[in-house]
């Protein structure tokens, strides 16, 4: 199995690196560079990979000027539509193409499984409409196309890293009023997901990427500092965040409550559904 991969360098990347290999997979990172490279010397470096992964993309939890919306557009939207445009020009084509998402999708009043067709009016969502729609073009190619909706991944990285160092301190605290949902992900299961999607020909489609257990700003807040034996007293105002993060703030403010159903259905099982659990494991692993 060749797996041409973008996005293999971030934090999410990198574990499903290490989990492909351990399976004797081999990856073929494509780097900012690659990925930049107009569609016919792209489809040179995707030769000979059964599968294609574009999970590549700049931050989305930075302050959001004119300038950086444009750069998440291009950095997802652009680099599919050039992988797209690179697959269809390969004479023998890949069995598969998995492309990154997120259930920053929907609106934040209700619960969704895969077949709400309700989304939010943000820039957000329309940013991971607009990654849909150039990832599902490749179908045309008669290429099987797995999206997923990712949740917040938690693991040794990504926000849990960024976060712990106020914890630790006991300048912890809830984001708001706390009640904002967290549909959450181990890094672990999402790992397994993948590869469950490479393995399972009858998987296509969108997927919600999530624990079936959803949880809330406040209750993260909580089950970290029990962890860490510190306080959480702490309370960062939406306004504060606004005032540092701009339209991004609702990244960090915000939350969507995603169910997985599709998965489930599929008969995947989840090895850490609840919060507390997957804390800790990652904070045992941070002590080894």
């Amino acid at each position: 199995m060749r797996i041409a991969m973008g996005g293999a360098t971030g934090f999410v990347g990198k574990h499903l690196r290490r989990r492909f290999e351990a399976e004797g997979w081999a990856v073929v990172p494509l780097g900012r560079s690659d990925l930049a490279l107009p569609a016919e010397a792209l489809a040179e470096k995707l030769i000979g990979a059964d599968v294609i992964i574009n999970i590549a993309g700049a931050p989305v939890d930075r302050r959001w000027s004119r300038r950086y919306k444009a750069l998440l557009v291009s950095s997802r939207v652009g680099t599919t539509e050039r992988l797209v445009e690179a697959i269809g020009l390969l004479e023998v084509k890949p069995s598969l193409y998995i492309g990154g998402s997120a259930v920053g999708i929907y609106p934040s009043k209700k619960w969704h499984d895969e077949l709400s067709e309700e989304y939010a009016y943000t820039f957000l969502s329309e940013l991971c409409r607009q990654w849909e729609a150039a990832a599902t073009e490749v179908k045309a190619y008669g290429v099987r196309t797995v999206i997923f909706r990712l949740g917040i991944v938690l693991g040794n990285g990504g926000m849990l890293s960024r976060m712990l160092p106020a914890f630790r301190l006991g300048l912890g605290g809830v984001v708001g009023d706390g009640k904002q949902y967290l549909s959450w992900i181990h890094i672990g299961d999402l790992c397994e997901a993948f590869a469950r999607a490479i393995s399972d020909t009858q998987m296509r489609g969108i997927y919600n990427l999530v624990a079936p257990r959803v949880s809330t700003n406040k209750e993260l807040t909580e089950a970290l500092g029990t962890r860490l034996h510190r306080p959480t007293f702490m309370r960062l105002p939406y306004w504060f965040l606004r005032l540092v993060f701009g339209e991004g703030a609702q990244v960090i403010a915000g939350g969507q409550w995603a169910v997985p159903r599709r998965l489930l259905d599929a008969g995947f099982t989840f090895r850490f559904e609840h919060l507390g659990d997957a804390l800790d494991n990652l904070l045992a692993k941070r002590k080894d």
